[in-house]
Order: structure tokens, then C-alpha cells, then sequence
């Protein structure tokens, strides 16, 4: 690569990095000095009552102006939908909605009603133009009840009184009821505008990554680099000659991670050596050579929360040319010995061209190859992962990726402004792995408590969000496939975990249970898996029956089960059966594509503390690749 191509590469990806808005969506943190630590919180969060902020008419405008906007981008959707906007519009009350929106002073009877529309469990209000107007007019109808309420400011220090107690327990013990509680209060200050730097502080120590992921340089080598064995015609014109011939390129693959805080860098590098064999023609005279290219180039790939980029490849190439023999078709001797000194002459000037003539040649096969690739990885991102999610409001508040030398890296944070992430980082796992995950509590409970509170969920939906998850639709028994049932879930914690102890804990709570035509009571399924290692490696190992009983119900107690609670008891335990197996983990994972020949990720550490789920995995197979190294 030449000193030019380098200052170019370089100068290009600092222009993209800088002008490239990464939008990791967390908020800004303040400064240390503005931030008051963990132990000091407690009393700063009450130092605030003083600063409370009476609601006046500018507070309702901008309510107002952020309706408006939510309203449109909602009335553009509907126009969008066509049939099914019209009858959202039926439902969502919107020719009253419309007259409220054009009135001077909110009525907010109408407003609660229409508000009300936007919260019952139905199917298509979880995208994310329904939640935007549904919090924007949340917002207006609180601004207008609040302007001149004489109770606010009690009820404001009330808040950070009740905000300080829990802050102070839950530094001393981090519970996901804590963390509950933490999040409905700092919820009711920002959507009131009330002690920001409160709320700022709370996020700053309470909303960190709940969801690591780590990649390691020979694992990434495994599957991204390898050996090139390739053989192809050549057909060149140098100097007004003619070039037909055929070239052979072996070499190899590399992967080398760039340190990057801001993306993950990974450069793709390509090395190897051309031999080829031609025949010129120029006018009346052949020429039989043999030419030695050495070849090196470098695809630098990119990621960020926006997909996968890339910038054109570079490369350097030298060559050795050797004339093995020249004739002329006519013309006799003379022309031939012009020829041989005109080859001679010009031998150093046609090698320079054959190594720029190759360069091109490898920058346009690795672009076209890579244009097959990277396109369809980012299509793929953005269409099965960032939009679908995006459109639930579902997308992390913080999607970071990076490099270090070493590995590949992701973090994320899921969690809405009402709702808290993991308080500390994960703990290391007991021995490092190829690729490794930790999940926080938090995490599950912040996706499941925005995914699925208060709503139903379908067989059909739940078809459809295994088939995207995993590409196929799920393998159900046949006595399954024609049945049609769904569960409504509780709006308080449809789903929670509990990571500690070497333990695995995890309820799915159920308020109603319909099968084919069949409504039956709520039901809560609780199980339990403990860590077990033996000799044939890790497993998560079910402790006892899955636990299938009513919310509050106390086995053993007087209470017993009414027969049609004994019905779904025995169904859901058919199903959940098939989900909660005796033994987890021990499998490993099947890896796919190119990283197949590694054969299966196995577990080589599982840990379950404070609330955090880590794993570590080892390719059984074939040994990845170091770092930087081709496969073999």
C-alpha cells in the first residue's frame, strides 16, 4: 500500500467518524463535578425540594407543540394505512381528538377518553406512532391538571423523599422492586420538568449497560479468514501490447481489529502472490512471459448502531516480469532484435503498469465481492433488527460497539426513561471463552415489561416473533399446530427473573389464558435452574417441577384449586415443558456459515451473581484461528 493510499484511507474514515452521528442514545452524563457521587445522592436528592418548579402556561405550549408533532407523524401512518388507518381513526376517536386538538383550553373529560383509547390491550397499539402520541397527550392532559395544583409542591417533595428512601436501599441491596419503584419516581419528576439534575443523577449510577457481548480476534479469524487457492485468465494491455494468458493467486486472508471507542473497526487484509503466464502481442511480434506479483490489500469494515459500513479497498502490488522468448509472425530477424531491445528498454516502465494494472484489478474484485456481502449484512441489521424494534420503541437507549486489539465488543442499554439498567458492571466469568454474554435482570424485565404489559399475546404473534428471532417458524407438535391460544398478561412485571446465588430464576405471569374457545384464570409459572458442572461440561439443571399456580395461591395452604384452574394448570405444563427443560445449556450452540467447521460453542463458564447472567463459550471443534491468522 503507498504512502498516498494511506493518508487517503486514514483522512477518510476521521472525516466519517466525525461527521457520522453515532446517536448511542444514553443521555449525556454530567461532569464529575456536577454529579453527586452514589453515597452523597441520597442527601441531594433531598436538597432539591427547595427547588421546585411551579407549571406555568409555557410548560402547556410546549406539551402542546410536542403533541402536535406526535399527532402528525401519527395522521401520516394512518394515511399510509389505508383501510386500517380509517378504522384506527374510528377507534381512536379522531374527529373528536381533532376538535380537541384545535381548542384553546384543553377539555380534559374528552382527553381522558380519548387517552384511554390508546391503552387498552390492542393489537397494533405497541408501535411506536400509537406510544408517541399516547405519551405526548399523557404529558399535555398532567401539564394542564398540574398548572396551579396549591398540592404540587407537597406532592413534589413527597416524590423525592420516597426517590432518596429507595435510592438508599437499593444502593445497599439492588432488587428489581427496587429498581421499579427508582424508575416510576424519576419518571414522574422528568415528565413533570421537575429537578432535572435529580433525575440525571439517577441515571448517571443506575441506567449502565445491561447487556454485554464480547467477541474475541480468533474467533472472528475463524470465520472471516482463510486460505486463497485461485485461478483465473489475464487480459491486460501494456504499453499498446496485447496481454492473454493465465494467472494463478495463492495467499491468504487475514483480520486484524482496529482500537476503536466508537465503532467496531475490523480490517480485512489479503496477502499473496500472482504467478502468471502470457502472451503478448504487438504488432508483428509475440512475446512469451512469465510475470511474479506479490499482492496486499485491505477492506476496512465498520459497525455502529446504525448497520455495517465499509470503505473501498487499497492495495499494493509488485511485479517481475521475465521474457521467456519473442518472435516475429513477420519481418524476420531485425524486427526481432528491435523488439528485444525495445523490451529491454522498456522492461522496468511495463512492470510499474502490470503492478498498477493489478492493483485495480484486486481493489475491484474485493469491492465487488464485498458489495455481495456487506450490503446484505447491513440490509439485514436494519430490516430484522433496528426497524422492527424501532417501530416498538423497542430499540436500546445505547447500541455501543468498539474493538480492542483482541476482541470485538457491544454494549447495550435497554431501557425507556422510566425504567433503570444494570447499577454495576458484570462480574468476569471463571475462565475467559471465544465469545462471551452478560445479561442483567434488568434487561429482561425492561423488554418484557415494555413488549408485553397489559397486552395479549397471540399464537399468531407469537409465530410471527419466533419466525423473525429465528428465521423458521417454531417446531410445534402436530396436536399443537391447529390450535389457537393466547395468554393477557398482568400490566405490573409479566415476566421476571432473578440472577444470584449460582442460581437461575424466571416466573412468566399470566392473567388470562384463552385455548381455542376456552377462557381460563390466571396463572403464574415459576422455575428454577442451578449451575452444575460434571465432566461433560456445564448445565443449567431444573430444580424440582415447574411451580404452575394462581397469583398469591400458597400450595400446601387450605385454598384448592378450582377444576378449571386444574385444566390450564395441566395445559400450561404440557407447553412450558417443552420451553423449560430438565437441562439447559449443556447442548452448546451450533454455529452456522462459515464458522460451521468450528462445530459447537460449548459453555466453558456460567455465572449467576448480583444479578447478572455471564457466559463464556469455547468452539469445540477445529481450533479458531489467532488472531491476524489465516485458517487453516
Amino acid at each position: 500500500m503507498t504512502n498516498w493510499h494511506r493518508r487517503v484511507w486514514r483522512t477518510c474514515f476521521l472525516v466519517v467518524s466525525c461527521l457520522v452521528q453515532t446517536g448511542y442514545g444514553a443521555p449525556t452524563p454530567a461532569s464529575q463535578a456536577e454529579t453527586p457521587s452514589i453515597e452523597q445522592l441520597p442527601a441531594a436528592i433531598r436538597a432539591a425540594k427547595d427547588r421546585f418548579r411551579p407549571l406555568k402556561a409555557e410548560d402547556l405550549e410546549q406539551a402542546r407543540k410536542q403533541l402536535d408533532t406526535a399527532v402528525a407523524r401519527l395522521d401520516k401512518q394512518l394515511d399510509e394505512d389505508g383501510e386500517e388507518g380509517r378504522e384506527w381513526r374510528v377507534y381512536l376517536l379522531w374527529d373528536q381528538f381533532e376538535r380537541e386538538l384545535a381548542e384553546a383550553e384543553p377539555h380534559l373529560d374528552a382527553l381522558d377518553q380519548i387517552y384511554k383509547r390508546f391503552t387498552e390491550d390492542r393489537e397494533g397499539l405497541e408501535m411506536a406512532w400509537f406510544l408517541d402520541a399516547r405519551d405526548a397527550l399523557a404529558r399535555y392532559r398532567n401539564t394542564a391538571r398540574n398548572i396551579g395544583n396549591a398540592k404540587l409542591p407537597d406532592l413534589y417533595g413527597q416524590v423525592l423523599d420516597a426517590l432518596a428512601a429507595q435510592v438508599e436501599a437499593y444502593t445497599k441491596n439492588p432488587t428489581a422492586k427496587g429498581a421499579l419503584a427508582i424508575g416510576y419516581l424519576i419518571d414522574q419528576l422528568d415528565g413533570a420538568g421537575q429537578a432535572p439534575d435529580v433525575v440525571r443523577a439517577v441515571r448517571h449510577h443506575f441506567v449502565r449497560p445491561n447487556l454485554e457481548f464480547v467477541a474475541s480476534a480468533e474467533f472472528l479469524s475463524a470465520g472471516l479468514a482463510g486460505p486463497i487457492d485461485r485461478t483465473e485468465p489475464v487480459r491486460d494491455n501494456i504499453l499498446r501490447t496485447d496481454i492473454r494468458g493465465e494467472g494463478r493467486t495463492i495467499g491468504r486472508t487475514k483480520v486484524e481489529l482496529v482500537p476503536d471507542e466508537r465503532f467496531a473497526v475490523i480490517d480485512l487484509l489479503m496477502e499473496g502472490t500472482n504467478r502468471a503466464r502470457h502472451v503478448g502481442s504487438n504488432g508483428p511480434v509475440r512475446i512469451f512471459s512469465d510475470a511474479n506479483t506479490t499482492l496486499a490489500a485491505r477492506k476496512r469494515i465498520w459497525i455502529d448502531e446504525n448497520g455495517v459500513h465499509s470503505f473501498p479497498a487499497v492495495s499494493d502490488a509488485k511485479t517481475a516480469n521475465r521474457i521467456r522468448g519473442l518472435c516475429a509472425v513477420r519481418g524476420g530477424r531485425l524486427i526481432e532484435r528491435f523488439a528485444r531491445r525495445r523490451a529491454a528498454q522498456q522492461e522496468a516502465l511495463g512492470e510499474a503498469i502490470a503492478a498498477e494494472h493489478a492493483e485495480v484489478r484486486l481493489n475491484r474484485r474485493i469491492d465487488d465481492e464485498a458489495a455481495q456481502k456487506i450490503p446484505r449484512m447491513h440490509r439485514t441489521f436494519v430490516e430484522k433488527f433496528r426497524q422492527p424494534l424501532l417501530d416498538r420503541r423497542l430499540f436500546p437507549r445505547l447500541l455501543k460497539f468498539s474493538t480492542a486489539a483482541d476482541s470485538l465488543n457491544m454494549a447495550a442499554i435497554a431501557a425507556d426513561d422510566s425504567q433503570l439498567a444494570a447499577p454495576a458492571p458484570p462480574p468476569a466469568p471463571s475462565q475467559p471463552g471465544q465469545v462471551q454474554f452478560a445479561v442483567h435482570e434488568s434487561l429482561v424485565h425492561n423488554v418484557a415489561d415494555r413488549a408485553l404489559a397489559g397486552r395479549t399475546l397471540t399464537h399468531e404473534r407469537y409465530v410471527e416473533f419466533f419466525t423473525w428471532l429465528r428465521g423458521s417458524p417454531p417446531q410445534e407438535p402436530p396436536e399443537e399446530k391447529n390450535k389457537k391460544w393466547a395468554v393477557s398478561f398482568p400490566e405490573l412485571r409479566p415476566v421476571s427473573v432473578e440472577f444470584a446465588e449460582g442460581q437461575v430464576s424466571v416466573t412468566i405471569r399470566g392473567r388470562r389464558y384463552i385455548e381455542d374457545e376456552d377462557s381460563y384464570p390466571g396463572m403464574d409459572v415459576s422455575v428454577r435452574y442451578a449451575i452444575e458442572t460434571s465432566p461433560q461440561g456445564i448445565t443449567l439443571v431444573r430444580q424440582g417441577e415447574l411451580s404452575i399456580f394462581p397469583p398469591g395461591f400458597k400450595p400446601g395452604g387450605t385454598a384448592r384449586l378450582t377444576p378449571r384452574q386444574i385444566i390450564i394448570r395441566k395445559l400450561l405444563q404440557k407447553r412450558y415443558e417443552r420451553i423449560f427443560k430438565p437441562a439447559l445449556l449443556g447442548e452448546g450452540i451450533e454455529l452456522r456459515g462459515p464458522w460451521s467447521k468450528l462445530g459447537r460453542l460449548k459453555p466453558v463458564s456460567v455465572v449467576a451473581q448480583d444479578g447478572w447472567f455471564v457466559t463464556a463459550w469455547q468452539a469445540e471443534g477445529e481450533e479458531a484461528a489467532p488472531a491476524g491468522e489465516a485458517s487453516p
